[in-house]
């Protein structure tokens, strides 16, 4: 069996959230364990088993986050949310490359959110856009959102 601890935080504001609901789920989608995040924005889920884990954090005011963790024996694995507020989505929002699932997140929800149109570049170290090619390091995702 495993154990994994966490936070939930606000994207814009970095803020902790509290009651945000965390969930564990087996590859075949079949729930496994659950729990609310306390008043320091913290959770724990023991007792999970071995193997890849689907982690899921949700809230009515957040976009839905999901994580696939892969679980030893015995191992204390620690998972982090960062939601993004539904209502307060702002127009644009630009991540680190290092936060790669909350892209994934951020863009699997878009379909979710009504906006006439989403315009997605990436930008450089420089805060410029930039059409990637083979050979150029990404720094960050830049969503549009209009």
């Amino acid at each position: 069996m495993g154990t994994i601890i966490g936070t939930a935080t606000d994207y814009l504001t970095g803020i902790i959230l509290p009651k945000i609901l965390i969930e564990a789920f087996n590859l075949e989608g079949k729930p496994i364990a659950s729990t609310v995040t306390d008043f320091s924005g913290k959770y724990k889920l023991t007792g999970l088993p071995i193997g890849k884990v689907i982690m899921k954090a949700r809230s009515k005011s957040f976009i839905l986050q999901s994580k696939v963790v892969t679980l030893k024996t015995k191992e204390t694995k620690t998972v982090n949310f960062i939601l993004v507020r539904r209502e307060g989505l702002p127009a644009e929002i630009v991540v680190n490359l290092q936060q790669e699932d909350l892209i994934y997140e951020i863009l699997d929800q878009l379909t979710s959110i009504r906006t006439k149109r989403t315009l997605i570049w990436i930008k450089d170290s420089h805060n410029g856009r930039v059409q990637p090619i083979n050979d150029q390091s990404l720094v960050s995702l830049q969503i549009n959102l209009q």
